[in-house]
């Protein structure tokens, strides 16, 4: 059903029900992919920031931190500012580790309810 909604014709002949069918479903993939997204990139943080330490104990100091080479990484990859992608990567560093469950939702596509147990 997504492949024919890309076609505006298709589009304009779905009544009001469908439409709110499809903002759905598209809202819940959209949502799997933010997961996983920031899944990686609180990944990549982890892997940088371990690099960082041990260049830093090597060498006693460090040109570039691990959070700012993630930053780096993500804003060339996503096409960012590097204020926004140090927003994008200071993200995951919260919402992964304060809520496993709430990841879970996400990743699965499930709606987020006001708790997180």
């Amino acid at each position: 059903m997504f492949d024919e909604l890309l076609d505006p014709i298709a589009v304009r002949d779905l009544d009001p029900a469908a439409l709110v069918a499809v903002v759905e479903s598209t809202h819940r993939q959209e949502s799997v992919l933010v997961a996983r997204r920031m899944t990686a990139v609180a990944a990549l943080l982890r892997h940088r920031l371990a690099a960082a330490e041990r260049a830093e104990a090597q060498q006693a100091y460090a040109v570039i931190d691990g959070f700012e080479q993630t930053a780096a990484e993500v804003a060339a990859a996503m096409n960012l500012s590097p204020i926004a992608a140090a927003y994008l990567v200071s993200d995951p560093r919260h919402s992964t580790r304060g809520c496993p469950r709430l990841r879970l939702c996400w990743l699965k596509g499930e709606q987020i309810g006001a708790q997180c147990d």
